[in-house]
């Protein structure tokens, strides 16, 4: 595995940016299926995080998301990374994945309210995809730090139960708006439990 990671790695420095993506998900592949390889991949992904090509740093936030998942406590300590390149990501899945692991690791991450803040300047102008998790991280947030993220909060749920938001984020936002209105601690059942590990489909081949 080292000798394909190697390859890999050289494979990340192409001019070719579907290429480069391919690869970035292969690394997340192996991570995946290889328990004993998760590390080395992981610290190639950082390095892409760290890098200047916007699209090998959006492609390593959509699999770190992946290996978060896969290895909860393992490898917490790339969040601060990820968390730098906010400003950077466009691609929607990424920016998706970005705001997913604002709002689950929320309760380690310092002044989360600041980092959530320019996507709720956006919110109209996001996919469909990235409105759900901007919604769903709000309502982790607001649950771990109330006074922090009151007004963002009321906010997000103002302008995502407008009448020109679509369907699927209208209605997820009503969800939580009734909910959090009946019992907050039914709350903190839904939005904040321990979630399944990933599984990687290969290893059923």
């Amino acid at each position: 595995v080292d000798l394909i990671l190697d390859e890999f790695n050289e494979y990340t420095n192409s001019v070719d940016v579907l290429f480069v993506r391919k690869t970035i998900k292969c690394i997340g592949q192996i991570a995946l299926k290889l328990t004993a390889a998760s590390r080395r991949c992981v610290s190639i992904l950082v390095k892409l995080v760290e890098g200047k090509a916007e699209y090998a740093v959006e492609e390593s936030i959509i699999v770190l998301c992946d290996l978060l998942r896969k290895y909860p406590g393992d490898f917490e300590s790339v969040i601060g990374t990820v968390c730098s390149k906010a400003e950077n990501v466009k691609d929607p899945q990424a920016k998706a994945s970005l705001v997913w692991i604002l709002g689950e690791y929320c309760g380690l991450i310092e002044k989360v309210d600041v980092l959530i803040d320019p996507f709720l300047d956006t919110f109209h102008d996001e996919d469909p995809e990235v409105q759900l998790q901007i919604i769903t991280a709000v309502v982790k947030a607001y649950l771990e730090k109330l006074d922090d993220t009151k007004d963002q909060l009321q906010f997000v749920l103002n302008e995502a139960t407008k009448d020109n938001v679509l369907p699927d984020v209208k209605n997820r936002a009503m969800l939580y708006w009734r909910l959090l209105s009946m019992d907050q601690s039914a709350a903190r059942r839904v939005c904040l439990f321990t979630k399944e590990s990933v599984e990687h489909s290969g290893n059923q081949f």
